[in-house]
């Protein structure tokens, strides 16, 4: 087993330090030797990882580096589910970054790799949350998990918010004489954070009051449905949420995910101070938590659910 050192705040990635009571020698690699920012597009990848479709074994894939995102590298190596948490390298051995995502098109599909440089900022900067007193919550839950049959895990009914689909939120919908249209209506446009849950995501939507879970996995299909077009001079006109002014374009569209037509399609969501955020595969889930409403399960409930489907 393992113990938790750290967790980053604004990135799916955490430290943990093996227990090696043996004192085993592993094979290991430097991942301070990569160096994301000087790779060249076209430079050859090769990514590695368990996707559960492809087999039980580890699984190589090969690909380019296509460009920057944000901290993340882009790849047209095949990123699948299983391959978040795998290596990503040069063809020097060099680790440049954790496969995390990939973001389907009309056509093709790209890769989205979390980058090397992003990774020692952040191990750089964090302090370990390790300490070998009894008190650290870090290392009760690796001891804990100590105490666990693994084969009874899948009974716990743990998930991770955007590492897949689920498949329940249907099954949870109550029948409509439940529905609370006016709690419902209420919250229209409102991200809530479903606290008696793992902190789920939901997005209520502005025009019925329907909820949607928002998740890495079902974030491209949800924008494209609800997400409102928008000019590159009409979305000028709604302030930063860094900004202090307000407008009258600002205030009409709270609560809506806009998609930025003449720009590559980014996109953005007015909070209810009529600002706007713009939303990006490495802030998605960090940013829709900050901005979220806590919500018990017992409301949550009174407002309908609708797949995506």
């Amino acid at each position: 087993m393992a113990d938790i050192y750290n967790v980053s705040n604004d990135e799916d990635i955490a430290i943990l330090k093996l227990r090696n009571p043996n004192n085993k020698i592993f094979t290991y690699i430097d991942i301070t030797k990569g160096n994301s920012s000087s790779l060249r597009l076209g430079d050859k990848l090769t990514l590695y990882g368990y996707p559960p479709d492809f087999g039980d074994n580890i699984t190589f894939t090969d690909g380019s580096f296509s460009g920057i995102e944000g901290n993340y590298l882009k790849t047209n190596a095949i990123v699948e589910h299983g391959n978040s948490g795998g290596g990503a390298y040069l063809e020097n051995g060099n680790f440049i970054g954790i496969p995390s995502a990939a973001k389907v098109a009309k056509l093709n599909t790209i890769g989205y790799i979390l980058s090397i440089d992003k990774i020692k900022s952040w191990m750089n900067g964090s302090s370990y949350a390790y300490n070998s007193g009894v008190n650290n919550n870090y290392s009760r839950v690796a001891y804990l998990l100590d105490e666990i049959d693994l084969s009874a895990l899948d009974s716990l009914g743990l998930f991770i918010p955007g590492d897949e689909i689920r498949d329940d939120t249907v099954k949870e919908q109550k029948p409509a004489a439940n529905i609370d249209t006016k709690l419902s209506s209420r919250l229209k446009g409102k991200l809530l954070l479903q606290v008696e849950d793992r902190g789920r995501i939901w997005y209520v939507n502005p025009d019925d009051s329907q909820k949607f879970e928002v998740t890495f996995a079902n974030a491209l299909p949800l924008f494209q449905k609800f997400a409102l077009g928008i000019t590159n001079k009409d979305l000028s006109g709604i302030p930063q949420n860094n900004e202090a002014w307000t407008s009258s374009i600002g205030n009409r569209l709270k609560g809506k995910l806009l998609l930025q037509v003449e720009d590559k399609g980014r996109i953005w969501y007015v909070d209810f101070n009529g600002k706007k955020w713009e939303v990006t595969w490495a802030n998605l889930m960090g940013l829709f938590q900050k901005l979220a409403l806590g919500i018990t399960n017992a409301d949550l409930n009174k407002i309908e659910v609708v797949s995506l489907e």
